[in-house]
C-alpha cells in the first residue's frame, strides 16, 4: 500500500483535512517521537497505518492541542 495514499472525505471527517507524518506531527507538536508515540499508544492521539506508514489525522493534532489549552482567570 502506498503510504502517501489519501483519504476519501466521505469515508471519515476526520481525516478529511488530511493527515501528518510521525515527523510532521512531532514538529507541530514541538515533541519529541518517544512522547509522541505514548499519546497513539494511549489512545488520546489516534494514528492510520497505511502499510509500513504511521499517518496522524490533522485535525487530531489540533485537537489534542485545543484540549490542553489553559485559561488563565
Amino acid at each position: 500500500m502506498n503510504c502517501e495514499m489519501l483519504a476519501d472525505p466521505a469515508i471519515d471527517p476526520v481525516l478529511s483535512e488530511g493527515v501528518m507524518t510521525v515527523r510532521d506531527a512531532c514538529r507541530f507538536l514541538s515533541i519529541g517521537r518517544t512522547q509522541l508515540y505514548q499519546l497513539m499508544k494511549s489512545g488520546r492521539l489516534p494514528w492510520v497505518s497505511l502499510g509500513s506508514c504511521r499517518r496522524i489525522p490533522r485535525r487530531a493534532v489540533i485537537q489534542l492541542l485545543a484540549d490542553g489549552l489553559v485559561s488563565k482567570s
